[in-house]
């Protein structure tokens, strides 16, 4: 069955024989972890220029790029 075929999570589930599980948590519960100064300037610098981006994708990967580069220079520098 080719990919465009599957519109409907009901046709996914009947070409798979899968089942669904609901009213259970999938993930553990976990405390929240504050944003290091790092990612806050990060994000406060480069968030409106992603928002000005075309695109979703664009915004995502412009901003991932954008991240791993700030990582790699804070982990250069020790």
């Amino acid at each position: 069955m080719p990919y465009s075929q599957f519109t409907t999570i009901t046709k996914v589930k009947e070409a798979f024989n899968l089942t669904t599980v609901e009213g259970i948590r999938f993930l553990p519960e976990i405390e929240p972890v504050p944003p290091s100064t790092v990612l806050q300037t990060l994000l406060e610098t480069n968030i409106p220029w992603a928002i000005a981006t075309s695109t979703e994708k664009a915004r995502f990967f412009d901003l991932r790029s954008i991240a791993l580069d700030k990582f790699i220079q804070t982990i250069s520098r020790k």
